[in-house]
């Protein structure tokens, strides 16, 4: 009967204890990509690689990645790598998928800075959303190295030697620097120019009063007043007038406007009554070429009229100066 409770007591006991915690089961290791040297970066571009020329610290080569089956992310990326990478012999720079310089294979680019035998660590690839992919495997590389570098002492260094001159050189350079100033000489002849004879004279140019005069004549001549073209005729009987009276004076009013003329001509000291007599001739004019004024045509023939009064006036005073101070 004891016996029996004790058994009971126990399966009771063994019911009541808590199941014993089962341990998760282990996560499956990532998996191993293998890479490969394809290309090496170059100024002409990727060039492929051949293993017979070693790479050159400073270069960049591409490396592609072999995955196992079915173990390869939709988008796989290059986890940061450590500063223990970052500052030893080759340098992770980026992760190029499905990159067309290899095929369409996945490029890793590193950047190879030491001479000799380099190597590449596991680095970590991860997947968009940032989890583990799988690790690289480590790989060797070996970039060239200086000729006879090997450990080797440097000599030491040798004093100066005596070589001698080198007559034949020094022949050889006399007359290529003869032949230098030879051509010089003669283009320095070529640009000089060449006297040539000086030309005869030609006639003096007409005074200012005679081409003023012929100019009024042929204006008035054309027939403009007849035909009503009293706008034209203002505007070229005040480009007569401005020429002559601008070359007396010495200053050039043909492009300016009536108001400037005035302060032109007192600047040079120009008779300020022939100034006034042509400010107030030449503003009559622009009421006609400007202000649509349409006066007689005898009203525009005595401005002519009048013009040639001044011309006639002055000329005969400049020639009674010039005589006098003869």
């Amino acid at each position: 009967m004891r016996r029996r409770r004790l058994l009971a007591l126990l399966a009771v006991l063994l019911f009541l204890a808590p199941g014993t915690a089962q341990p998760d089961p282990p996560a499956p290791p990532p998996p191993v990509v293998t890479l490969e040297p394809v290309f090496v970066l170059g100024p002409q571009g990727p060039q492929p690689w051949t293993g017979s020329q070693p790479p050159r610290p400073g270069q960049i080569v591409g490396l592609a990645l072999t995955w196992p089956p079915g173990a390869r992310p939709d988008d796989p990326r290059l986890a940061a790598p450590k500063a223990a990478v970052e500052g030893g012999q080759v340098r992770p720079r980026r992760l190029v998928p499905r990159d067309s310089r290899a095929g369409g294979r996945d490029v890793l680019e590193v950047l190879l800075t030491a001479i000799g035998p380099l190597q590449v660590p596991s680095l970590e690839i991860l997947t968009a959303g940032g989890t583990l992919a799988g690790r690289t495997a480590p790989l060797e590389l070996v970039t060239e190295s200086l000729p006879g570098a090997g450990g080797r002492q440097p000599a030491p260094p040798r004093g100066p030697r005596w070589i001698g001159l080198d007559i034949p050189g020094l022949l050889a350079m006399a007359a290529l620097a003869g032949l230098l100033i030879a051509g010089a000489v003669w283009w320095l002849r070529r640009l000089r120019p060449r006297s040539r004879p000086t030309p005869a004279p030609g006639p003096p140019p007409p005074p200012p009063e005679t081409v003023a005069l012929d100019a009024l004549e042929a204006l008035l001549g054309e027939g403009l007043l007849e035909r009503g073209h009293l706008k034209t005729f203002s505007a070229r009987l005040a480009e007569i007038g401005k020429g002559y009276i601008g070359t007396r004076a010495g200053v050039s009013l043909l492009e300016k406007t009536t108001a400037e003329c005035r302060p032109l001509l007192a600047a040079t000291g120009f008779s300020p009554s022939r100034s006034d007599w042509l400010v107030h001739w030449l503003g009559e004019l622009d009421m006609v070429k400007f202000a649509g004024d349409r006066p007689a045509a005898d009203v525009l023939r005595e401005k002519a009229e009048a013009l040639r009064a001044v011309i006639v006036e002055t000329s005969r005073a400049r020639r009674d100066d010039e005589e006098g101070t003869a």
